[in-house]
């Protein structure tokens, strides 16, 4: 069974010396192939497609750059390219059934608003809406298997499913992807936050103990907003305390410098070791 660790990566990414050697690393430990994607031209079938977040192509790429891989491999673990993986992380693989699509339920998480985004699209559009907040994964960390998500990833399904407007938010492929999995009942792996921590942030914030789970508004806020990452050493990033994971998703919650910044962080911490 051939297996491949992807990702892609478009423009003005420096972060990304750091992250993708991480995937690189990791998926040499797990013995799959690594493949980063760095130009993709988007056939012009898909220009009537309405994509959200300014029409950016990228989220419409990883749907397609999945696909391709499918041709060749049997099972595929997708990492966006702002995840950074600790060198002790876990083989998903081994964790993630062949017949389930393992990745995180965010829809737990109360201060994440993708899901209430998607939601929202289907009731503007007064189409009826399948997805809930208890049931809504990020996309960021997937893990895939030719024989069971093929068909999630097809020139047509992409095509019917665009034209319909499920591309039109701020999150296209994580509303694409969750439609689906949810109308059709494909089976899937929950994977703990640890395989996909979005922030970090501080043990207690004016004496209130903080939670990944359910941050607070102005938790939420300190953790965009931080400038100075010093506080993370390798002991506060240990599984078991709040900033510890396995696979960091540090996505544009952080301003560019500071994204920068914490992925360098981490990198050195929990990777370059």
């Amino acid at each position: 069974m051939k297996k491949l660790v992807l990702t892609a990566s478009f423009g003005d990414r420096p972060f990304k010396e750091f992250t993708i050697d991480s995937q690189r690393k990791y998926a040499e430990k797990i013995g799959a192939d690594f493949r980063v994607i760095e130009e993709f031209e988007v056939d012009q079938k898909f220009n009537d497609i309405k994509i959200g977040r300014k029409g950016n192509t990228a989220y419409l790429i990883k749907l397609l750059v999945v696909q391709q891989a499918f041709q060749e491999y049997d099972r595929v673990i997708w990492l966006d390219d702002t995840c950074i993986v600790a060198n002790n992380c876990p083989d998903l693989f081994q964790i993630v059934p062949e017949e389930c699509l393992g990745a995180n339920n965010e829809g737990i998480l109360g201060w994440v608003m993708a899901d209430k985004q998607t939601i929202s699209l289907y009731e503007k559009n007064n189409q009826p809406n399948i997805i809930t907040s208890q049931s809504y994964f990020n996309t960021g960390v997937m893990v895939l298997t030719k024989k069971h998500h093929e068909s999630l990833f097809t020139d047509n399904m992409i095509l019917t499913l665009g034209k319909k407007g499920h591309f039109a938010n701020g999150y296209p492929d994580q509303t694409y992807l969750n439609y689906l999995v949810a109308k059709y009942g494909f089976g899937f792996f929950p994977l703990p936050s640890l395989f996909n921590r979005m922030s970090v942030n501080f043990s207690s914030i004016e004496g209130v103990r903080v939670n990944y789970d359910d941050y607070t508004p102005f938790q939420t806020r300190v953790a965009a907003e931080m400038k100075d990452f010093s506080f993370l050493k390798e002991n506060t990033t240990r599984i078991g305390m709040l900033n510890g994971a396995y696979i960091y998703h540090i996505t544009s919650m952080y301003s560019p410098d500071r994204r920068y910044d914490l992925i360098k962080r981490l990198y050195e911490i929990k990777v370059d070791k």
